[in-house]
């Protein structure tokens, strides 16, 4: 950039507008009497005296750089002017201003109170921006080295900030350890994958040596261009791990396989997602796969998941949207998987999985909102609450798998439907229809409160003309319960003597409590007992229950058992 030229010499003149030949000039520290210097050259090697003498024609040459006080003398040391004046920025300074380095030249100060003040340099690089290595946003250009060299730069971790714009890639883009992948928002920052490779790739080396604090947020990945795998892969990833508001579509691949998944994740444990939306992938829209083999020795599990607000939709020619295979104590909190013939499927082995406010529309009436349908093992302990199929024929559909508990289900022509090779016990709460193909059904409604009559057993056990009455409730899979039977006169208290429980209990041998009353010495008596295999067992010999034992029993005599056992897993 050129500008126009200053003249060679400072020309000062009086105050008729003539030369002030032979006049002084002094510069100080602005505010001042302290001398402050000024040169010959702009290279600041000559040194002027101070004041500087002007020549016959009012003229001197006097660089200097920052403000002055400028104070100025005619020949009879009549004060001319007395002012602050401010040098121009030279070229060396502007060559400086220009280089790599000049933003550390420029102070920056934010507003606000306590605001230290930084240099220009330090403000930008509180992130990176891919354009700073190369990468190119008008899709023309291939940009996955400049973002990975972006990435690489943050030797100690960070932000790598993807502009608005369109990114087309050619090679993998990798997440380290403590780097942040931020777009601009998902209608903003597009990367367009074109090749066959996973687009974004969060991998741990190992599952023992796994990932930590690693995210991408606010983006779009578009294979539209022809990418053959997956858009987001986690593998071997462990805590503070934190995906959020991604876009992923059109990834090519092979359905209900591992390559043209939306978001595949495997070996990885403590994670959070936010709002990801897949659409028109060729796999499942998400994919949660744990491993069944271990190579490294290292039992690689996928845990602690937690999904909220995520869609899947019109993935996987229309079969099943979402996809876990396997897996243990992971949440789906009003998430979306619809428009396939399944919208979430449990498969392998999956335990202690909870899933709230769930929302799927089925693009037929035979569709299955949530199917638990295994290849090896099954189902275990899985809660839901808050499933809205539209539309389907199941709201749930299980083909094998034990201790599932139901609440609250809508829309589906049926809630929830058990296959007659599913084996393991049902629990339904409340707005639950549901079919049991088994010959001998394990449907257990699950009132909050409710009462039962227990069976009095036990070798020579009878309840004769006793009274005898059972409360419980029921809190998630936790029953606290208490019996109360009073001896008539025909009551026989046998060898062995135990009462059923109103449903079965998920462990052996769980304690409980119980309290006999001899009426004819009012003395309350205590015993331990045991629920085993739906029945409690009172164990019999010195100061257990049996005939005689504590007391011989009689009629108005009482007996009440109490405790909390768990329902389910």
């Amino acid at each position: 950039m050129y500008g126009i030229l200053p003249n060679g010499k400072q020309q000062f003149i009086d105050s008729n507008g003539n030369p002030l030949a032979s006049g002084k000039v002094y510069y100080y520290i602005p505010n001042t009497t302290t001398f402050k210097n000024t040169y010959q050259d702009d290279a600041g090697v000559n040194l002027n005296t101070n004041p500087i003498q002007l020549d016959a024609n009012g003229q001197c040459i006097a660089y200097g750089t920052g403000s002055y006080r400028q104070q100025v003398f005619d020949v009879n040391n009549n004060l001319i002017w007395d002012q602050q004046v401010d040098a121009p920025l030279s070229e060396v300074f502007e060559t400086n201003l220009a280089s790599s380095s000049g933003s550390s030249l420029v102070g920056y100060t934010e507003g606000g109170t306590g605001a230290i003040t930084r240099t220009v340099q330090s403000r930008l690089r509180d992130f990176v921006t891919v354009l700073d290595f190369g990468a190119d946003n008008t899709g023309a250009n291939d940009s996955a080295s400049a973002i990975n060299n972006a990435i690489t730069s943050l030797s100690n971790g960070g932000i790598i900030y993807m502009p608005p714009g369109v990114y087309k890639t050619l090679s993998t883009i990798n997440i380290p350890d403590h780097v942040t992948l931020l777009g601009a928002g998902k209608d903003a920052t597009i990367i367009k994958p074109v090749g066959t490779f996973d687009c974004i790739t969060v991998h741990g080396a190992t599952f023992s040596s796994w990932g930590d604090a690693r995210q991408v947020h606010q983006l779009t990945i578009d294979g539209s261009n022809g990418c053959t795998g997956n858009g987001l892969s986690i593998i071997n990833c462990g805590l503070r791990c934190y995906f959020a508001d991604i876009y992923i579509i059109n990834m090519k691949g092979t359905a209900n396989s591992a390559t043209g998944c939306g978001m595949y994740i495997s070996s990885s444990f403590d994670h959070n997602y936010d709002r990801i939306e897949t659409r028109a992938n060729a796999s499942y829209g998400i994919y949660v796969y744990e491993k069944q083999s271990v190579p490294d020795g290292v039992y690689e599990e996928v845990s602690n998941l937690i999904f909220h607000s995520c869609w899947a939709i019109s993935n996987n020619a229309a079969g099943t949207q979402w996809n876990f295979a396997g897996g243990d104590t992971c949440c789906i909190l009003e998430c979306k998987p619809s428009q396939g013939s399944i919208g979430l499927e449990f498969t392998r082995n999956c335990f202690s999985h909870k899933i709230t406010n769930l929302f799927y529309d089925s693009p037929g009436s035979a569709g299955t909102g949530i199917a638990c349908q295994t290849d090896t093992n099954y189902c275990d302990n899985l809660y839901f609450n808050g499933i809205h199929s539209y539309n389907a024929q199941y709201g749930l559909n299980v083909v094998d798998g034990q201790n599932i508990y139901c609440q609250n289900f809508d829309g589906a022509t049926t809630s929830v439907n058990v296959s007659s090779g599913a084996t393991g016990y049902l629990y339904l709460g409340q707005n639950v229809s549901y079919t049991d193909a088994r010959s001998t059904p394990k449907t257990y409604p699950t009132d909050y409160f409710g009462s039962w009559t227990p069976q009095f057993a036990g070798s020579g056990s009878s309840l004769g003309n006793g009274t005898l009455s059972a409360q419980y409730t029921l809190n998630g899979n936790a029953l606290t319960f208490q019996i109360n039977f009073t001896f008539g006169s025909t009551s026989v208290m046998g060898s062995g003597a135990g009462f059923s429980v109103p449903y079965p209990t998920s462990t052996s041998y769980t304690p409980v409590t119980g309290l006999g009353f001899h009426s004819a010495t009012s003395t309350w008596y205590s015993f331990q007992a045991y629920i085993v295999s739906g029945y409690i067992i009172f164990p019999y010999g010195n100061l257990f229950l049996g005939p005689s034992t504590p007391f011989t029993w009689a009629t108005g005599d009482m007996l009440v058992v109490s405790g909390t056992y768990r329902v389910f897993e």
